[in-house]
């Protein structure tokens, strides 16, 4: 019996490890942007969720969408609002539908991917590669499993044959 809990012991110990690498090269002013960039997110997301007071969720409408909302906010919206993964072409569209600024970037698709990037990074949104497919999905971290694998529900709205 101690030989399973050994090894459970040491993979947590070196999941843990691989997790503070990610931070590993990180200054004290860029943990704390971080910090604070994703509590204005969290601040974002509460207002856009909150409820209308007969205890279930708002139901979200492409009116809702407010330009003053930070990108990684923004593209959050977007995916909430289709409720299924998008690739980075689909919310490209949906950006230059929605946001007036968007389209005003010398390169808006550049701008697109940085914030994409970063947004993973921060852990808002999580990156879904399908095997066989060249696009990346982005998903909402609640709709992936414990094991970062898509919920069955969302992976039927993944349409491979684009």
């Amino acid at each position: 019996m101690t030989g399973k809990k050994d090894w459970q012991n040491r993979y947590k110990r070196e999941k843990d490890k691989l997790v503070y690498l990610e931070f590993e090269d990180w200054s004290r002013e860029d943990l704390i942007d971080h910090i604070l960039q994703l509590r204005a997110g969290l601040d974002e997301m509460g207002e856009i969720t909150k409820n209308d007071g007969s205890g279930t969720a708002k139901e979200f409408a492409e009116g809702d969408y407010k330009q003053t909302w930070s990108y990684p906010t923004k593209i959050a919206f977007l995916l909430t609002l289709n409720k299924k993964p998008l690739t980075s072409e689909e919310l490209e569209k949906l950006l230059r539908k929605h946001d007036t600024h968007f389209k005003d970037y010398t390169k808006p698709r550049n701008n697109l991917t940085v914030t994409l990037n970063r947004t993973v990074k921060s852990g808002r949104i999580k990156k879904i590669k399908v095997p066989g497919i060249r696009s990346l999905y982005y998903a909402l971290p609640e709709w992936l499993d414990k094991d970062s694998n898509l919920m069955p529900t969302f992976s039927l709205a993944l349409n491979p044959f684009k």
